[in-house]
């Protein structure tokens, strides 16, 4: 039987059953196992699958049988081909054959503790006396009152009578003494504390690449080329089919 043939009657499923493809292939696509069924019967519908597989078996036996076989190859091939698969996401320069990347990390926290002390003392004693002397003296006081009259046949005034009074000297004397005392003594006491403390987060990033030199440019872009090549599909196909079918076209 042709493989082709066998894709014809059969539509659902005829390599690798979804639950088994889900379980060993997680990572690829949904529809991945629908595009295996496509690519085998474009490129390899005419190989005859092989005899113990058809031989004396219903089409309902050897859909089920090279289900069998499909599971087996999925799980003998589950590691290779999931490890294949992530390497077409890779990002990478073709030419640059050195990669570093180097990440440098300084945390910490630093602590200023600054205390200042300032003292002022102030103190003045002293004594201020301050005398104060008035003397104010007047001397000798004489009063003298004359009374003086005109007889009534004249108009000339004749004195009659004369009084006088001598009084002593007045002296007035004022005198103080006042002191005055000054003692002030003013203390003064300053006292400061700043604690400061500084976290330090610092993360450096170096990237180094190129090409050391093992390997010229142009073998690299010839490797290059090659993976350009490479067909994920076409492998994971062509496991299937050296499973179920003849290497040779009969």
């Amino acid at each position: 039987m042709k493989l082709a043939e066998y894709l014809e009657k059969t539509i659902d499923q005829p390599f690798i059953l979804d639950t088994i493809f889900k379980t060993c292939f997680a990572n690829l696509p949904d529809d991945f196992n629908n595009k295996i069924t496509d690519f085998a019967k474009e490129n390899y519908g005419m190989r005859t699958i092989r005899g113990s597989i058809t031989v004396c078996r219903t089409d309902e036996e050897i859909k089920d049988k090279i289900n069998a076989l499909c599971t087996t190859v999925a799980f003998d091939n589950a590691y290779g081909l999931n490890v294949l698969y992530k390497t077409l996401n890779l990002d990478y320069n073709p030419i640059e054959n050195y990669n570093m990347k180097e990440e440098i990390s300084d945390t910490g926290k630093v602590s200023h503790l600054n205390i200042t002390d300032s003292t002022n003392t102030e103190k003045n004693t002293g004594t201020v006396s301050s005398v104060n002397s008035n003397s104010m003296n007047n001397g000798e006081t004489v009063n003298t009152s004359v009374t003086s009259k005109t007889p009534f046949d004249d108009d000339t005034m004749s004195d009659t009578e004369k009084n006088v009074i001598t009084g002593n000297a007045v002296i007035n004397s004022e005198s103080g003494n006042a002191t005055t005392t000054n003692n002030l003594n003013n203390e003064t006491v300053f006292h400061n504390t700043d604690d400061n403390v500084e976290e330090r987060n610092l993360k450096q990033t170096h990237t180094r690449t190129g090409n050391i030199g093992v390997m010229t440019t142009q073998d690299m872009i010839k490797q290059e080329r090659e993976v350009a090549e490479f067909h994920f599909l076409s492998i994971f196909t062509r496991k299937i089919i050296g499973a179920i079918c003849l290497g040779v076209y009969l």
